[in-house]
């Protein structure tokens, strides 16, 4: 485990998960994300958050994962985020995060980054605002089903604009 920028723990895999990763990364070079990579999974990620559907996104967790936001805070645990989730969701409804075209790379082995905008979070007068910001999300795989899950969840909000 290590402590990347922003101070939130991130787990990195290794030995074969690394190998399969590697050559799911060359499958996907050509076409950017799909079902199945990792890019692909954080994608789907994305979009389950653009639709506010939190027990969606929870399915995609570890149930150990670490979550820490320069918005949120840090949370430990699924149960811990899931209350963060449910809060950020209840004040923020109408959230959307926007992700360039082949925005999804490949931060190390385990780690997938993108840049994001997102709109729809207020400020503390009510304002709508524009963030840019980087986020970070790791996956292991999990032991029983073969599948990866988040493991890990780093978002760093770079500026924030009042519309």
């Amino acid at each position: 485990s290590i402590l990347p920028r922003g101070g939130c723990l991130l787990s990195r895999g290794q030995g074969s998960e690394g190998e399969e990763h590697r050559a799911s990364r060359r499958r996907a070079a050509s076409g950017g994300p799909g079902k199945g990579t990792m890019e692909g999974l954080c994608e789907e990620y994305v979009l389950k958050s653009n639709e506010g559907d939190v027990d969606a996104c929870l399915a995609m967790f570890d149930a150990d994962a670490v979550y820490g936001s320069t918005t949120t805070g840090g949370h430990v645990g699924i149960d811990a985020i899931g209350i963060m989730m449910r809060g950020f969701f209840a004040k923020c409804p109408k959230v959307h995060w926007e992700v360039a075209p082949g925005g999804y790379s490949m931060a190390d082995d385990t780690t997938v980054q993108f840049e994001f905008v997102r709109t729809g979070v207020p400020n503390a007068e009510g304002k709508d605002t524009r963030q840019t910001g980087t986020e970070r999300v790791g996956y292991k795989k999990d032991a029983a089903t073969g599948k990866f899950l988040i493991s890990s969840v780093t978002v760093e909000v770079h500026d924030t604009k009042v519309l």
